[in-house]
């Protein structure tokens, strides 16, 4: 273990990287198994190209550039290259004050620490509505492998993320490329090695690459961020000997890229058994997607100690080994934990948290309501394959008109149940009436010493409710809308005189319906 760790630290002391860009506490990852994994092996790159470095096996010498063992996965989309080393002197993507009008492309997040790195990019732009997912252009650089993945092994894809920077200056264009946020991003395998770039038909050049007919998805991840660089991590079992691998856009969706050109940036692709990230990896003590309530460890040092984020953002006051993730909406993600020894710092895998849709199942809250008006009851989520109401329905959407408590059972794709209920009351408010007395006597010997609402139907709450007393002179000596309320006979905090005090008030129930009260009150002492 310790000898990957410090074969690592040998090859980071080598890496020129930028002095703005180190980090604090290093990636700490095992050897990969992919040649190139930085993409800082490459040839001659173009500074005055807009994207500062080239186009991986591209069709014009001014932007062509070969990054040895890594193509497109085939001839009709490109895979864009950009080195440090290739940047330019003005209006450069790595720099901070970019500007966006000169390179086209969302900036390099700050924190870059190798100096080659590509970008994959997902098109939908120019169409009102989001395209089918076999209809989306999506892109991705694919490899061979030098010795293929083994059948049923457990295998462990760390890589770097980056979302775009934008210069705020230029905002009116932010909505051309852009980096969205969340994005799915997969890793793909096949069985065989073939020529990449691969000289497919255009037909078949669309959509993931598992809609191509060749590959299969091996595993995803979902990212959140803005403007930075987020850690991301796959596990997965091999289903095959696979030969060669590619990485971009999952099979998903991605709802939320519509009318843009989604452009992010990845960089530090490693590929390796699973056993090898052991060192830094975060286990879950409980928890589960159909469940929730999970517990976090981080991997155990001596005299170590931690601070916990989640995408990137750091989680005030989780510094112990162990975090309890709150079970609320919001709780998915990505959490990772940095490690602080005496000598040394690192951060670990990330931890990728996915909550069953079932998870967030509810119904709201009780409901009393007047008149029997129909009620739909909406118990619809996406991915819940079958639902159950104790009525026997099995619809999503249910009407009901009677008094009771209704429930609904509902799974998911991968057999996760919930159940939500509430209770539901109908009522004739017609017929119920707020009253007050006639007199009151506030002379503090515990009866009839305060001057409230009565309601007739105090089982059914009030939707709204407003009184106002005034004495002789038209002054409004008590004012509140608060049923529970009431007045004890004081104004400005001096003992009111006795007198006949008029009163006007407005209430209603559930129905909406506003109702007035006026009357009179003579107050005794």
């Amino acid at each position: 273990m310790w000898r990957r760790i410090i074969t690592w630290l040998i090859i980071s002391a080598f890496l020129q990287v930028p002095v703005a860009s180190q980090r604090l506490c290093k990636d700490s990852l095992p050897l990969s198994i992919l040649l190139n994994p930085g993409f800082e092996d490459h040839g001659d790159c173009n500074p005055n190209w807009r994207g500062e470095g080239g186009v991986i096996d591209g069709n014009s010498s001014a932007v062509n550039i070969n990054v040895p063992y890594w193509h497109p996965e085939n001839t009709h989309q490109f895979i864009r290259y950009y080195n440090y080393d290739c940047r330019r002197t003005f209006g450069s993507i790595f720099a901070e004050d970019f500007g966006i009008l000169d390179t086209g492309f969302p900036g390099i997040p700050d924190g870059l620490n190798s100096r080659g790195l590509i970008s994959i990019e997902q098109y939908n732009f120019g169409f009102d509505s989001y395209l089918p997912e076999n209809k989306t252009d999506k892109r991705y650089i694919a490899t061979c492998l030098t010795s293929p993945l083994v059948s049923g092994k457990t295998y462990g894809f760390a890589f770097r993320f980056g979302f775009g920077r934008f210069n705020p200056n230029y905002n009116d264009v932010t909505g051309f490329w852009a980096s969205p946020s969340p994005f799915q991003v997969g890793i793909f395998g096949r069985t065989d090695c073939p020529a990449f770039p691969i000289d497919r038909p255009a037909s078949l050049s669309s959509g993931c690459l598992a809609d191509r007919g060749d590959w299969v998805q091996l595993g995803t991840v979902t990212l959140r961020g803005k403007s930075k660089w987020v850690p991301g991590y796959i596990e997965f079992i091999a289903p095959a000997n696979i030969s060669s691998i590619g990485v971009g856009p999952s099979c998903a969706y991605n709802e939320n890229i519509k009318d843009t050109f989604a452009l992010y940036y990845m960089d530090n692709f490693v590929l390796s058994e699973k056993e090898n990230f052991a060192f830094a990896s975060i286990a879950a003590l409980s928890g589960n997607p159909c469940s929730g309530n999970y517990v976090l460890q981080a991997p155990v040092y001596e005299n170590a100690t931690y601070q916990w984020y989640k995408d990137e953002f750091l989680l005030a006051g989780a510094t112990a080994q162990t975090y309890i993730v709150p079970d609320k909406p919001g709780a998915e993600g990505n959490y990772f934990v940095n490690i602080n020894l005496p000598n040394d710092c690192f951060v670990s895998l990330p931890y990728a948290i996915k909550l069953s849709p079932v998870h967030n199942l509810s119904l709201g809250s009780d409901k009393i309501l007047c008149d029997s008006v129909a009620l739909k009851l909406h118990a619809t989520l996406a991915g819940v394959s079958s639902y159950h109401w104790q009525n026997g329905s099995t619809d999503s959407v249910i009407s009901v008109n009677s008094s009771g408590t209704y429930s609904v059972t509902a799974t998911d794709n991968t057999g996760c149940s919930n159940s939500a209920s509430v209770n539901i009351s109908f009522n004739d408010c017609h017929n119920c009436k707020i009253v007050f007395p006639g007199a009151f006597t506030p002379n503090h010997d515990g009866m009839n010493d305060i001057f409230h609402a009565r309601l007739l139907c105090g089982h059914i709450p009030l939707l709204y409710y407003h009184l106002a007393i005034y004495n002789r002179w038209g002054q409004i000596v008590f004012n509140s809308s608060n049923p529970s309320e009431g007045w004890d006979g004081s104004y400005l905090n001096t003992a009111s005189p006795e007198n006949v005090y008029v009163y006007a008030g407005e209430y209603s129930f559930f129905d909406g319906k506003r109702e007035s009260v006026k009357g009179t009150v003579t107050l005794i002492r």
